[in-house]
């Protein structure tokens, strides 16, 4: 992260968590269409804050 911010697991797992609702959310309501476009709109910014935090730091912590 830049300026020196820091990741601490609440973060990662508040990420996690976040997927995982959403996740359940889609299969609760996915037969409507506008339930599953807006569950993938948040799936892919989900996807994004994976890549920018959860990857780097599951990476530092292993190393």
């Amino acid at each position: 992260m830049a300026n020196g911010q820091t990741v601490d697991a609440t973060m990662v797992e508040t990420i996690l968590r976040i997927k995982r609702e959403v996740e359940k959310l889609r299969e609760m309501g996915g037969h409507l269409p506008c339930v599953d476009r807006n569950c993938e709109r948040l799936l892919a910014s989900v996807a994004m804050l994976e890549l920018d935090v959860v990857d780097p730091f599951n990476l530092a912590s292993a190393g």
